[in-house]
């Protein structure tokens, strides 16, 4: 029942949405403009470029309760103020698996999510350098990332890192390499890799292994077919396999991308219920308010 109290508050939401998203918007714009005014102490003719996208998530598993997660990535550049770096605010998450769900409620996530916030710098070269904090516990970090693409008619090969070193967390490095092999003007397979080390996280070692179709129903509708496996270890020692996943995730955008709606029914088989099969079902709806 939950569950469905939910799905109807988050309708709710959208709709008021639609209604509200060009006030918000705007706001957030002047807002923007005066600050980098005030910070640069000039008038110039620019204006401020963001992308914000948030969204909410609700999934209900077998035999376990509705979790719910609110998501939130922000960049923002201040053209007068700093023209080679940009601002970022974004939710921290501690998995890389699908349990990132974190409340049982939207405000119970929102107050347990972490978050990140400072500034990024792109080089002429690949690179991208971070500095920056995690807000709920004051740890500072400094970064550097890259993501390169090396394409071959129709092979593209995706690769590339992100670490961070943190005051008190200290390292956490993500290491991510995929192949995708375009099969017609509609469909693309993708096999995605990606490894994660923390070294105080909940997990050490972390690495999810997945092959994927990617269905272009039009511009504003895809279809994504899953089936991944995710591996994780508390040491050094072997990896543990945890679970498998397959699924489908149908991601419907709405108003020139201002919104979407992704639902994603799946089966999973996890080691803790010695690989009997579960069924999970995930709604969310998402907002991108966006300058360019």
């Amino acid at each position: 029942m939950r569950y469905f109290v939910s799905l109807f508050c988050i309708a709710i939401f959208a709709n008021a949405m639609t209604d509200y998203y060009p006030i918000i918007n705007n706001y957030i714009y002047n807002s923007l403009n005066k600050i980098d005014i005030f910070l640069s102490d000039s008038n110039i003719s620019a204006h401020p470029v963001y992308t914000i996208r948030s969204s909410i998530d609700a999934a209900r598993e077998s035999s376990q309760n509705t979790l719910f997660r609110f998501n939130i990535k922000a960049k923002i550049k201040l053209p007068r103020t700093m023209r080679h770096f940009k601002l970022f605010f974004e939710d921290f998450k501690q998995k890389n698996s699908i349990d990132t769900l974190n409340g049982r409620s939207v405000q119970d996530s929102i107050n347990n999510n972490s978050y990140l916030f400072g500034l990024q710098y792109h080089a002429k070269f690949p690179l991208r350098f971070r500095l920056g904090m995690k807000l709920n516990s004051f740890d500072s970090y400094a970064g550097v990332g890259m993501q390169k693409e090396q394409t071959w008619h129709t092979l593209s090969f995706l690769y590339g890192f992100d670490y961070r070193y943190y005051i008190r967390r200290k390292d956490d490095l993500s290491l991510h390499a995929n192949i995708y092999k375009t099969l017609n003007n509609a469909f693309t397979l993708g096999f995605e890799n990606s490894y994660r080390f923390e070294q105080k996280g909940e997990v050490r070692h972390q690495a999810i292994d997945g092959l994927h179709l990617y269905h272009n129903w039009n511009a504003s509708l895809q279809n994504i077919w899953r089936a991944d496996v995710y591996m994780n270890s508390d040491t050094n020692d072997n990896f543990r396999l945890d679970y498998y996943y397959f699924g489908c995730d149908i991601i419907k955008t709405f108003v020139k991308k201002r919104y979407f709606l992704q639902i994603s029914p799946a089966v999973l088989w996890r080691e803790p219920r010695d690989f009997r099969p579960s069924y999970r079902f995930m709604v969310s709806f998402g907002v991108n308010f966006y300058k360019k």
